[in-house]
Parts: structure tokens; C-alpha cells; sequence
């Protein structure tokens, strides 16, 4: 019986009680719980951050388009460079890894 006296008798009142269990379901089994907005906002977040990275992309390559259909010669270079695409009288020579490193050091 002492353990009752020390309780405040507010809290024997049922709209405080009614309120705490409507907060307890509310922060702990509802849908939007504590939980699912903390994964929310990490979501929220990592989206954000792959937005700003397709932007920045999306700006570059609307760069390298402009710069592709400013002049032919640049649209021949990169057919060249990218798809490996030749005229038929020349042949193509493929340098990778360490055999490039090691001729452009001579």
C-alpha cells in the first residue's frame, strides 16, 4: 500500500491514463511508429543523395552532348575512343593495363 501513496493522484485520472496509452500506441505499434520513420528518413535521405549524384551526371553529359554536336570532328573522336569504330582502311591497336602504363613511360 505504500507503493499507491507515492504515486501522484493525477495519474489515477482516466484521460491521463487514456492519453498514455493512446502515446504508447501510437510511438510503438501504429504504422508511422519511431521505427519506420527512422528508415524513412535514412531512405530519405540516401535519395537525396542519389538525386544530387544523377543531377551532377546529367549536367556533365548535357556538357559532352554539347560539345559532341558543336563540331563533327568531336562526334568522329568519340565513335573512335568509346565504340572502337574505324575507318576501313586503318586498323585498331587496344593498349590495356600495364602494357599502356609502361609505353606511355617511354
Amino acid at each position: 500500500m505504500r507503493f499507491f501513496r507515492r504515486i501522484p493522484k493525477i495519474l489515477y485520472n482516466k484521460y491521463v491514463i487514456a492519453t498514455v496509452i493512446f502515446l504508447i500506441y501510437t510511438l510503438i505499434f501504429d504504422v508511422n511508429n519511431i521505427s519506420s520513420q527512422v528508415k524513412m528518413s535514412r531512405q530519405l535521405k540516401k535519395m537525396k543523395t542519389e538525386r544530387d549524384f544523377y543531377l551532377t551526371e546529367i549536367e556533365k553529359d548535357s556538357i559532352a552532348l554539347k560539345d559532341l554536336a558543336s563540331q563533327t570532328g568531336n562526334l568522329e573522336r568519340y565513335a573512335r575512343e568509346e565504340y572502337l569504330m574505324k575507318k576501313d582502311n586503318e586498323d585498331i591497336f587496344i593498349l590495356i593495363g600495364d602494357d599502356f602504363e609502361q609505353l606511355k613511360k617511354e
